[in-house]
């Protein structure tokens, strides 16, 4: 998968193609850069100060939970 060069309605589109079960990501930007309710895909965005090791480490038990209980094609938001 040579995805590096990907923007976010096209990186979205080929995780579907894909079959990928959901999208996790930091870019709290995405909802205003794209309709996310006409993709197919679950996605979660996360909201951190930044996405280093040290500061994401503490949401872990709160991530793992939501992972579990999120449904496909839902979108959701961890703060």
């Amino acid at each position: 998968m040579k995805w590096n060069s990907k923007q976010n309605g096209e990186l979205i589109s080929l995780m579907i193609k894909q079959k990928f079960d959901i999208l996790i990501t930091f870019d709290q930007n995405l909802i205003y850069q794209q309709n996310l309710e006409k993709y197919k895909i679950s996605i979660l965005i996360i909201n951190t100060k930044n996405n280093q090791f040290e500061t994401i480490k503490h949401f872990e038990i709160k991530l793992n939970k939501l992972l579990n209980q999120m449904k496909f094609n839902e979108k959701k938001f961890l703060i």
